[in-house]
């Protein structure tokens, strides 16, 4: 199940590069194809991260706390009424295979516990918060501010991990100056705040 989740996050991000290159959902959809994932699903990818995120927390907490039996998952996350759940499900149980996969005791207790920064890797949120809240441009006069960046960071961590501490300025623009390059005075150009 591990490794179907694995696959499943690595489809996510080639979901949000696309999207921060400025595709449409339309050619998102069209790109994606090959990998027969019901448009229900890319839907999923594409849209209410909490919500994914939620499932895939789930998921690996299932697997850890019954020894990767796959009885009642379906039960417990089809109870979310929303589109491509039941696929979700389905696309990891078909990837799933019967060898036993050992689940890293630390990994599994970072994602149940999320209490502080320790427990999140800051890496991960500020993934997670790029992913979510920042879009690449073609346009050079999309100018976004370090300061607006960090005021962006501080308002989606308390609206999606109210628990956690918000990374530090020096951290969001060592993550920034990886993803985006570096900034010309204290701004990143071709980035918009979504």
């Amino acid at each position: 199940m591990e490794n179907s989740l694995n696959e499943l996050m690595f489809n996510i991000e080639t979901v949000d590069m696309l999207l921060r290159h400025g595709k449409s959902r339309e050619e998102v959809l069209s790109f994606m194809e090959p990998l027969n994932l019901s448009e229900d699903l890319l839907e999923l990818l594409m849209g209410n991260r909490r919500l994914l995120n939620t499932l895939i927390l789930r998921i690996r907490t299932h697997m850890m706390v019954n020894n990767n039996n796959l009885d009642e998952l379906e039960t417990q996350l089809t109870q979310f009424h929303s589109n491509g759940v039941s696929d979700l499900v389905q696309y990891l149980c078909n990837n799933f295979n019967d060898q036993e996969v050992e689940l890293e005791e630390n990994h599994v207790s970072d994602e149940v516990e999320n209490t502080t920064n320790e427990d999140l890797d800051e890496q991960e949120l500020l993934e997670q918060y790029f992913s979510n809240c920042v879009n690449h441009t073609e346009n050079s006069d999309d100018v976004i501010k370090s300061s607006q960046f960090y005021s962006s960071l501080s308002d989606w961590v308390q609206r999606e991990y109210s628990n956690l501490e918000i990374p530090s300025k020096k951290s969001l623009k060592n993550f920034l100056t990886e993803k985006v390059g570096p900034s010309s005075k204290n701004s990143w150009s071709n980035v918009i705040l979504l």
